[in-house]
């Protein structure tokens, strides 16, 4: 399928070619960074952010801040990857949790975490 919307991994950041909003997309995300990222998409909980996903994907206690909406598997320099997705309005976050090639800390630790309204 032709991507209506791409984004762009890098060490540590998603850049979007515009912003997403209510409905079908199909996304192209391409890997740019010098090392491995993946995308996780999560439709937050009324009243969750981001950081509420980070820390609770780290300390699974009690239920999940948010759903996954869709994501991008871990993807290697240059490499590309389409999927389609049904998004309704809401809070959501973006997260990657790959270790880092250098420190071994997760991505998100590293500022690859992000809150999007759609």
């Amino acid at each position: 399928p032709v991507p209506d919307v791409v984004v762009r991994l890098t060490d540590y950041a998603f850049a979007f070619s515009k912003p997403l909003t209510a409905g079908r997309h199909v996304i192209q995300v391409q890997n740019e960074a010098s090392q491995l990222h993946e995308m996780v998409i999560v439709k937050m909980a009324p009243g969750k952010t981001a950081k509420d996903m980070d820390d609770w994907a780290h300390n699974p206690k009690g239920p999940p801040p948010g759903m996954p909406a869709a994501s991008a598997s871990p993807l290697s320099t240059g490499r590309t990857m389409t999927f389609t997705v049904d998004l309704e309005p809401g809070d959501y976050a973006l997260l990657c949790f790959v270790p880092d090639a250098k420190d071994g800390k997760y991505h998100t630790v590293h500022g690859m975490i992000q809150d999007i309204k759609i």
